[in-house]
């Protein structure tokens, strides 16, 4: 008899202590969670709750969410404005919380939850229990996608950001400065008939399908200056975006695509258009986009929009028409080549940066001479070189302080980067100016199509929209002024841009008349690192095989002037020497090449 009344003893005693367990967190809870007005602080974690869990009423889409936020704060709502949708973290800590206190009295809340689909907790209203019900939250670093959380599961799953979940908002506390802190604006801006880039500050039309029906390149330019004569949007400096241009808006689209897949599924892959960001009538099938750029062969470019990437076309073919106004691109290039007039000089470059430094001649001869160098090291999708940069930077350095260069050093530099730097030479040099060109990075030779490619350090190993064909590099060249541009492209498959005809690189007879024969007419010249075949990253000490032979060449010669075929000379016989590559002197093909030679003249 003793020992029965012991153990129930024993078991009241521990019923005890777990009711006074719970009664202690139920009070710790209450402690933790306080209410004012409409909203709750979390004194732990320092973050203010608005009240209601569904001030909202009804779910809605991520942008709907977004903008439901940003009203909050128009309006000070509980007398703040720097309210924002929470993180994941941040929603399931609240949720575990709730999950606890749910736990504690089930059997009331689950009667409550079953009819009514919430509760009130923790000094909480509205308190979704619906394992169907999702609310929106920041997912996690870099890009911070969204991600739907169940609040009585604790839980959070991926969604398309068109999906319809339920908006509730945070401010303050402890993760104050992390990305969800950070107000988000929105790039794109609709107003009437119009969208605004804010990133770069373009205009483009709402409706990307104006014309209704796509038409020839020179229909389609017809196309855009009869909108300028109308006025189109209280307009008249319409035009047909760039290829830069329209890529850059097509990524952004792709990607608002690929987020969205199941919500614009339908209208953008069944019915072949869908309304994407700000822009209405998007093509998602295989149609394309004009743009301004021209190539021989009455070509020009065009554009998908959906994947992000195009191709030359026949003007002939019948393809779509977006409009876009604005002068960001002319100002960024004015302001880039007013860089090239002043003296920007720097410290030393760190290899795993992006950095464009500009470095004035200080010669007093009256000739001027540029060179845009390059070195790609830093790879983002594609294997990382190793002396790339050093070349760049050694080069930069020996035509500087040895000839009197104006040098632009691009270190691991985008598609952008290259295109827009080439164009500042395209918009500054003058007939009498001398260019070299100095790449080195990766290269690409596509056998199927006989193109060969530069690769950015952006570039994809299997998406072309950020490489570079060499025939744009040829068409840039062939618009230029100067009377002698030498590119030196140490990348493989470089020697596939010149003509198959070999250069005449002996110089017959009185050198001085030959140097004058050559700087009279008009060059355009590759020195490639080998023909079309891959080329080494090393075999130079710190340098590549073919950067070292450059270099050694540019130091040793010790004539006041010299043809860069003389360079090569030099070069050919210290690479074949020392690598299986052999080098390439010879015209770019389809530039202009006049039988001249670029000649280099020693500083005074």
């Amino acid at each position: 008899m003793k020992n029965k009344w012991m153990k129930i003893l024993l078991y009241l005693v521990i019923i005890s202590i777990v009711t006074l367990s719970a009664a202690i967190a139920a009070v710790a809870a209450e402690r933790r969670f306080v209410s004012s007005g409409e909203t709750v602080l979390d004194k732990k974690t320092n973050l203010t709750w608005t009240k209601n869990m569904e001030m909202s009423n009804k779910p809605m889409n991520f942008k709907a969410a977004r903008l439901y936020i940003q009203n909050l704060n128009s309006k000070h709502f509980g007398g703040y404005n720097d309210w924002r949708l929470p993180d994941k973290e941040e929603l399931i800590e609240v949720a575990q919380q709730l999950g606890t206190e749910l736990a504690k009295n089930d059997r009331l809340l689950y009667q409550v939850c079953t009819q009514a689909g919430h509760v009130n907790a923790l000094g909480f209203t509205n308190v979704n229990c619906s394992v169907r019900k999702k609310h929106w939250a920041y997912g996690e670093m870099p890009d911070k996608s969204p991600v739907g959380v169940i609040m009585i599961a604790k839980r959070e799953r991926m969604v398309d950001r068109g999906a319809l979940l339920y908006v509730w908002a945070v401010r303050g506390g402890g993760k104050a400065g992390s990305v969800t802190a950070v107000a988000e604006e929105e790039r794109f801006v609709s107003s009437g008939e119009t969208v605004l880039d804010k990133e770069t500050k373009l205009m483009w039309t709402k409706n990307t399908n104006l014309n209704k029906k796509p038409m020839n390149f020179k229909a389609a330019k017809l196309y855009v200056q009869n909108l300028n004569n109308k006025r189109f949007a209280g307009y008249d400096d319409w035009r047909l975006p760039d290829r830069e241009e329209i890529l850059e808006v097509a990524r952004e689209i792709k990607k608002e695509i690929m987020q969205n897949f199941r919500s614009l599924h339908n209208s953008c892959y069944v019915e072949g258009q869908a309304d994407v960001l700000e822009f209405s009538n998007i093509k998602c099938s295989s149609e394309r986009y004009w743009t301004d750029n021209e190539f021989p062969e009455n070509q020009a470019f065009s554009a998908y929009l959906s994947l992000a990437t195009g191709g030359r076309a026949d003007k002939g073919d019948v393809f779509y028409v977006w409009p876009v106004r604005g002068t960001s691109r002319q100002q960024e290039e004015m302001a880039r080549a007013a860089s090239l007039k002043s003296n920007v000089s720097g410290g030393a470059a760190a290899s795993d940066r992006r950095i464009s430094r500009v470095v004035e001649s200080k010669g007093s001869d009256s000739s001027r001479y540029y060179a845009l160098i390059i070195g790609n090291n830093q790879y983002k999708h594609l294997p990382k070189l190793t002396t790339a940069v050093a070349d760049a930077e050694e080069v930069e350095r020996v035509l500087n302080s040895k000839f009197g260069f104006k040098t632009k050093l691009l270190l691991n530099a985008t598609r952008r980067d290259i295109l827009s730097s080439l164009n500042d030479f395209r918009k500054t040099l003058e007939v009498h100016d001398s260019l070299v060109i100095y790449y080195a990075g990766h290269g690409y030779f596509d056998k199927v199509a006989d193109r060969a490619y530069w690769l950015p350090v952006d570039a994809q190993n299997d998406d072309p929209v950020d490489w570079i064909i060499v025939d744009d590099i040829t068409s840039v060249i062939k618009r230029i002024s100067a009377r002698h541009i030498l590119l030196v492209a140490d990348s493989c498959y470089s020697g596939t841009m010149a003509r198959s005809a070999d250069a005449d690189l002996v110089t017959r007879g009185d050198r001085t008349e030959f140097i004058r024969q050559a700087q009279k007419r008009l060059s355009r010249k590759l020195l490639a690192s080998g023909g079309n075949e891959p080329v080494a990253d090393k075999g130079g000490g710190k340098h590549s095989v073919f950067a070292d032979a450059f270099i050694r060449a540019l130091q040793e010669m010790n004539d006041s002037s010299f043809a860069a075929g003389d360079i090569y000379n030099q070069v050919k016989k210290i690479v074949s020497g020392r690598s299986e590559q052999m080098p390439q002197y010879l015209p770019i093909r389809n530039s202009g090449d006049e039988g001249g030679d670029f000649v280099f003249r020693t500083r005074k």
